[in-house]
């Protein structure tokens, strides 16, 4: 997810389709706001250089691993202070093939797949029915996300009581706080994967088996430190 606080995060797909979220990568600091913490804005490259790789490289092997990087549509419009789009600053910069979530490229038929738009009624709505089939795993260090998803991304109620005289009304997008930004960048993964726009099936069909271990398919039966749960 891009804007003025970015974040990022980090899962492999399973040889049985679930996608497991291992790592979130964001600029939170404990020391802003008198200590309660709080994101910090950053550009960015700045971003990618300083928190991204690092991460990429610590936890996954980068640059001997594969990676697929799906990020926000919006990232796609012009920015006024650069003259380019924050995608396009990326891909120029440093060489980074990131992918719209909405405009993925099919690891079978080689094309540009439009899946079903972007609105956060549809990402949510995929996130839910994911979740509900059991493919969807986050790891207990992905704290901001686990919080997220545990009431902190929510939609604001505008009125305590309905036309009707009963019930609440809510805005039609989730609230805007430091918690929304990991939210929709997990949607932006999870929309990308389970769209039908990639061919999940079996990713490493073509990789040998020596090889494999930079994925981590092989390797995550090993995982003990929560990162299914």
């Amino acid at each position: 997810d891009f804007g003025r606080t970015p974040c990022c995060l980090l899962g492999q797909v399973r040889p049985d389709g679930k996608l497991v979220t291992q790592l979130e990568v964001t600029t939170w600091d404990d020391r802003m706001n008198d200590g309660n913490g709080g994101l910090v804005r950053m550009d960015v490259i700045k971003f990618w250089d300083e928190y991204v790789i690092p991460a990429i490289v610590d936890f996954y092997g980068y640059p001997n691993c594969r990676m697929m990087i799906f990020a926000d549509p919006a990232g796609k419009n012009f920015s006024e202070a650069f003259s380019i789009s924050a995608i396009q600053r990326l891909r120029n910069e440093r060489n980074v093939n990131v992918i719209p979530c909405d405009e993925v490229e099919s690891s079978v038929q080689g094309e540009f797949d439009i899946t079903h738009g972007n609105s956060p009624d549809i990402r949510i709505s995929t996130v839910k029915q994911q979740m509900r089939s059991g493919m969807i795993l986050i790891a207990n260090r992905c704290r901001m996300l686990r919080e997220a998803m545990a009431g902190k991304y929510f939609f604001e109620v505008v009125k305590s009581v309905a036309a009707n005289g009963t019930g609440i009304r809510h805005k039609d997008t989730p609230c805007k706080n430091d918690w929304s930004h990991i939210a929709d960048g997990h949607q932006y993964k999870v929309l990308a994967v389970y769209r039908g726009a990639v061919n999940y099936g079996n990713p490493l069909s073509s990789v040998r088996s020596e090889e494999r271990r930079f994925v981590g398919l092989t390797d995550m039966v090993g995982v003990t430190d929560g990162a299914y749960l």
